[in-house]
């Protein structure tokens, strides 16, 4: 069983749109529902990025995509995604595809955010979408970039358009804290026009902190639409005795109605530290405790200072050789689908106020007909002092066998949840590479703020060899999105691998980027028709 920090009573929040729970009481009660009158269910499917050109292999491969949501309009979404091969510069030519028809086709941004800088892209670029000058809307695009080819001297920067790519800003380029284990860097945009901080953009990446303790993890803010950029620092949470550093990867952000600011972050407590232990077998002595932490952060615009973040250790994951060093589960070749520490869900409900954090477990010994893989929910009413856990359902078996929960995203709005998830079918453990160990796409909605469930569901039929896909590098990709669109749906993003073929081709097909419109129900309105209109006015 997954070791799970619950420290304290939950609190309860006066609010009419969420039906939460009493403090002290114990976990609530999880159950698997049939979808009524048709809903929830997926309006679409549709691939995102562009065709494979060339030969379509491994010289051409898309994946890692993030997701942003117009603030107001539901018919624009765009999707920014990792192309890597013989493209582009250096190997690398980052994607941008905007959607003008709620996401059904795309075309590509019709210029590259870092043209005109003498800088090259890096292959995790993420998107925010919010308030923009005047009324308008504006698209904030981060990446780290070097200097020509020079990957020794990568830089956090961050370019904006208001015009879905025609044009964009100067490349601004953050020098004060250099990255660290490639920045991995995140955005997210305050768009709620209610809060003391409405269109304040966050970015958050790997810095370099003492080479002795490991990364820091650096957060710049701008309340000027991205002219000028205030920087604090992150701490760890509190580590356990015996732990002397830590590795912070995989952020995510998200702001509150309140102004403040809230980060998700992996975080493994270690007695020295050693960027190559994490991947070998040794790391299992240096690991004391791996989990996940959730840190607030509270900016003031008009004087441009942040308070002292405050962080907490939420969740602790087992440790085990899949989520220490990324042991290859039975069937595939490499861990990175299944480590937990790649793919988080992050969320605030903008009516409720309610913190959502959805983390992956995968353990080496699950009970009897049980996955190895879970997705975990948690929530928080207070900002994230006390936070209260349940699971989500399982997976319906492939093939007579169990599916692992793996990679969750989490959207919320009015005590309305919707995780996406994937699922890889479990193998015996003697297992050896096998196209057997395939890969599917699923979600699943609660009206209650977490209490009870419907699924989970497919989100397609396509279902593809884990083992086939990683022979591409990073396979599927080390995260994926989903954001809740100005009408209420949900929009996700994922690399997909049903064109890739078979483990025992030399040469498999390229990933590419699919993404589908979730419709959770007709109560789902991420802030109502005057808010809408009100955002529309702001700044």
């Amino acid at each position: 069983m997954s070791r799970v920090v619950r420290p304290g009573r939950a609190l309860l929040v006066a609010t009419a749109t969420a039906l939460l729970l009493a403090a002290g009481q114990d976990p609530p009660t999880v159950r698997a529902g049939a979808p009524g009158a048709g809903l929830p269910r997926v309006g679409f499917e549709v691939m995102v990025s562009s065709r494979p050109v060339g030969d379509g292999r491994l010289s051409d491969r898309m994946f890692e995509p993030v997701v942003a949501t117009h603030p107001t309009d539901p018919r624009r979404i765009a999707v920014a995604y990792t192309r890597e091969g013989n493209v582009g510069t250096c190997g690398i030519d980052p994607g941008l595809r905007f959607s003008d028809d709620g996401g059904r086709t795309f075309h590509d941004a019709p210029s590259r955010p870092w043209a005109g800088s003498g800088r090259g892209p890096n292959i995790h670029a993420a998107i925010a979408w919010g308030p923009g000058p005047g009324g308008g809307a504006r698209l904030y695009w981060v990446d780290m970039t070097a200097p020509g080819c020079d990957y020794a001297r990568l830089q956090v920067s961050v370019a904006s358009t208001d015009d879905e790519g025609a044009t964009w800003s100067r490349l601004y380029t953050e020098s004060r804290m250099r990255p660290s284990l490639g920045g991995f860097p995140e955005v997210t945009v305050d768009r709620d026009p209610a809060s003391p901080n409405v269109g304040v953009v966050y970015v958050g990446y790997n810095h370099r902190d003492d080479d002795q303790v490991g990364p820091g993890f650096g957060l710049i803010a701008s309340a000027d639409f991205g002219k000028t950029w205030r920087l604090v620092q992150v701490p760890v949470a509190a580590r356990p005795a015996g732990a002397e550093a830590s590795w912070r990867i995989s952020y995510r952000l998200s702001a509150a109605p309140d102004g403040s600011v809230f980060a998700s972050v992996y975080q493994a407590d270690l007695r020295w530290w050693s960027y190559a232990d994490m991947f070998a077998k040794g790391g299992l002595d240096n690991v004391v405790r791996l989990g996940f932490s959730v840190a607030r952060i509270r900016f003031d615009r008009s004087r441009g200072t942040f308070d002292r973040p405050v962080v907490r250790s939420v969740y602790l994951l087992q440790r085990n050789a899949y989520t220490v060093y990324g042991a290859a589960p039975p069937g595939t070749r490499t861990g990175v689908a299944v480590d937990p520490a790649w793919t988080t869900g992050l969320d605030v409900d903008p009516v409720t106020g309610r913190l959502f954090l959805a983390v992956g477990e995968y353990v080496e010994q699950p009970a009897a007909g049980a996955a190895r893989g879970a997705i975990h929910l948690g929530w928080s009413d207070d900002g994230g002092t006390h936070w209260r856990w349940t699971t989500l359902p399982a997976l319906p078996m492939i093939g007579g066998r169990p599916q692992s929960a793996i990679r969750p995203n989490v959207v919320a709005s009015g005590g309305i949840v919707v995780v996406t998830l994937h699922g890889l079918v479990d193998m015996p453990s003697d297992t050896g590479i096998t196209d057997a160990a395939t890969v599917g796409t699923a979600y699943a909605v609660s009206r209650d703020g977490g209490r009870t469930w419907e699924g989970p569901f497919p989100v397609t039929k396509a279902r593809w060899s884990e083992a086939a896909v990683q022979l591409g590098r990073n396979g599927t990709g080390l995260r994926e999105r989903a954001e809740l669109t100005a009408d209420g749906s949900v929009f996700l993003a994922w690399g997909d691998g049903r064109n890739v073929g078979s483990s025992r081709s030399a040469t498999p097909g390229a990933c590419s980027v699919y993404g589908a419109l979730i419709v959770p129900g007709p109560a789902l309105d991420p802030v109502g028709p005057s808010m809408r209109a009100a955002a529309a006015r702001v700044i």
